[in-house]
């Protein structure tokens, strides 16, 4: 089996409109960071374009595959489906609508040296209040269940695939088990840029964190 260095991991439901740029654009950086990639993207059951457009990205993305949900099963399910998938010796999961900018696993990546695993936290998060609202709670509520030491559980990381792939992911938790047993202190905290959802509202910043 071909070794591969990182699996980039991404979940879109109708995300037609952001979905082809944050797959071009990770695939632009993980040719310069990794010697080998693959990008897997699953579609959870999007009623627009979405689909359309990730067949589309096939063409000139060689290293994209694709998996699709016949009907949305929401976010755990699928990041469950996609971890499975991923061959990679580092996993990085990336939303598809575009709000942290590809250049972000740059920063997450060089920041891997040591640990198992590398968070990356929104500063601030830049969604409708009701979507902050519910993240805070469900961040919140994994915390103290499962202790973890990150701020956002469902913010972008980076983890080492074996121990992403020895981790059992729950049915109704997307990685916060896995979020893990990875340790709980903290390395280092650095910054990297993320795009503003809108034109009319100012760009945020991305907080890195390493575990061992």
């Amino acid at each position: 089996m071909r070794r591969i260095q990182l699996s980039i991991v991404i979940p879109a439901h109708n995300e037609e409109v952001t979905v082809a740029g944050v797959v071009r654009g990770h695939r632009e950086v993980a040719r310069v960071l990794a010697s080998s990639f693959e990008l897997i993207v699953c579609d959870d059951g999007s009623t627009d374009g979405t689909w359309a457009e990730l067949q589309r990205s096939c063409a000139e993305v060689a290293e994209l595959r694709l998996l699709r949900n016949p009907s949305r099963l929401g976010i755990p399910p699928t990041m469950k489906r996609l971890y499975a998938e991923a061959q990679g010796e580092w996993i990085y999961f990336a939303p598809a609508d575009g709000q942290v900018p590809a250049a972000a696993l740059e920063t997450i990546w060089r920041a891997r040296d040591g640990a198992a695993l590398v968070v990356g936290r929104r500063i601030p998060r830049r969604d409708p209040a009701a979507r902050v609202l519910i993240a805070e709670l469900y961040s919140a509520g994994l915390q103290l269940i499962f202790r973890l030491p990150v701020g956002e559980v469902d913010g972008v990381g980076l983890y080492r695939g074996p121990a992403q792939r020895a981790c059992r992911v729950g049915a109704t938790s997307s990685r916060p088990r896995c979020s893990l047993r990875a340790g709980a202190r903290t390395r280092s905290a650095i910054s990297a840029p993320q795009a503003a959802r809108s034109p009319s509202r100012p760009p945020s910043s991305t907080l890195v964190r390493r575990f061992l």
